[in-house]
Order: C-alpha cells, then structure tokens, then sequence
C-alpha cells in the first residue's frame, strides 16, 4: 500500500522519517499552500490537493500531519 502525505508544514518532515524507518512507501505530499507546490521534502513532491481528484483511494492512503485545528476541519 502506498501512501500521500497532506501538509508540508513544520509536521511534515517529522512524519516522513517516522513512517520511512517503518517501512511505508510514500507517493508524494499533498498541500492546499500553492506557494509549496514543485517543491520537495527528502525528495518527495508537494502537489495541489486537485490532485485528490485523480486518486484511486483502493491503492493510497491519506496520512494527515497538519496540526491547525482549522485546516484540519477541512479536510
């Protein structure tokens, strides 16, 4: 099972050498800030949340690290 990130913030990194040392394939990071979009954290690219529309949810999980209450909402 592969999973996408949401949120490039100060959260992301931490949360993506958690789940690299437990062995969890990452696609890419997800953020609605399109000032990140292009961009990468260890190599991995920050796409628009459009990009939700294109994803099949039988193949991917979602793993949140926003830790704003109000982003958080909505999602």
């Amino acid at each position: 099972m592969n999973y996408i990130l949401f949120g490039a913030g100060s959260n992301a990194e931490k949360m993506i050498e958690k789940m690299l040392i437990n062995g969890y394939e990452i696609e890419f990071i997800i953020d609605n800030d399109e000032k990140k979009w292009g961009k990468s954290i260890y190599g991995y690219i920050i796409k628009p949340t459009s990009m939700l529309s294109s994803i099949n949810f039988k193949e991917y999980h979602i793993i949140v690290s926003v830790s704003d209450e109000i982003l958080y909402n909505q999602i």
